[in-house]
C-alpha cells in the first residue's frame, strides 16, 4: 500500500469537512460520522443458471421458483461478474416458475446513483399454445408450466408429440423431464 493511501485514510478518520462538502455535496457534522469496517466480503464463486452467446450478445437466464425480494440485487451481482468475465453487458431475464404470484420480486434497482433493470417472465402468464406448436421437444415440456385453457387436452397433445419422436432415447428423455418429481 502506498504511504499516501495510509496518510489519506488516517486524515479522513478526522473528517475533512470542507473537502467532504466539496466532494460529496453535503454538510458533515464530524461528531455524527460512523466509520464502517472497510473489509468487504470476498467474492465467492457464483454459477449462473444459463449463459449463452448469440450473434455477439451475452444472454443470462435465471430460473426462480420463489418470490425473492433480493433478486434484483442478485441479478446486479451476476451482471457485474458477467461483464467482468466476458467484457459484454448481458441481457438478463429471470424466468419465474413459482406457484405463488410475484409480489415482492422487483425487476430493477433505481436510486440517484444507479439504474439497473432486467426482465422477469412469469411462465404462468404465458399462453402455452405457441410452445406446444413448436418443433422443439423442450418447448413442449416447458409448456406444462404455462397457462393452459384445457389442461388435460394440452397434456394429451404434449404426450402425443413426445410419443411421435422417431428416436426412442429422445422420447424417453423428454418423458423423464415431463414426469420428474418437483421435490
Amino acid at each position: 500500500m502506498k504511504t499516501y493511501d495510509l496518510s489519506l485514510k488516517g486524515l479522513f478518520k478526522d473528517p475533512p469537512v470542507n473537502l467532504l462538502k466539496l466532494v460529496l455535496g453535503i454538510e458533515i457534522d464530524p461528531k455524527k460520522v460512523k466509520f464502517l469496517d472497510v473489509k468487504l466480503p470476498k467474492l465467492v464463486e457464483r454459477e449462473a443458471d444459463l449463459l449463452m452467446e448469440y450473434e455477439g450478445k451475452i444472454y443470462h437466464i435465471e430460473f426462480q421458483s420463489t418470490d425473492d425480494p433480493k433478486m434484483a440485487l442478485r441479478m446486479l451481482y451476476y451482471h457485474f461478474l458477467i461483464l467482468e468475465k466476458h467484457n459484454k453487458v448481458p441481457i438478463q431475464v429471470v424466468i419465474y416458475v413459482g406457484e405463488k404470484p410475484i409480489r415482492r420480486m422487483e425487476n430493477k434497482i433505481t436510486n440517484p446513483y444507479l439504474s439497473f433493470t432486467y426482465k422477469i417472465v412469469d411462465l404462468k402468464e404465458l399462453d402455452c399454445k405457441s410452445l406446444i406448436e413448436s418443433t422443439q421437444p423442450s418447448d413442449w415440456v416447458i409448456a406444462v408450466l404455462c397457462r393452459m385453457d384445457s389442461e388435460i387436452e394440452q397434456l394429451r397433445r404434449i404426450l402425443q408429440k413426445i410419443a411421435s419422436l422417431p428416436n426412442p432415447n429422445q422420447r424417453k428423455r423428454y418423458l423423464e423431464y415431463l414426469t420428474k418429481d418437483k421435490n
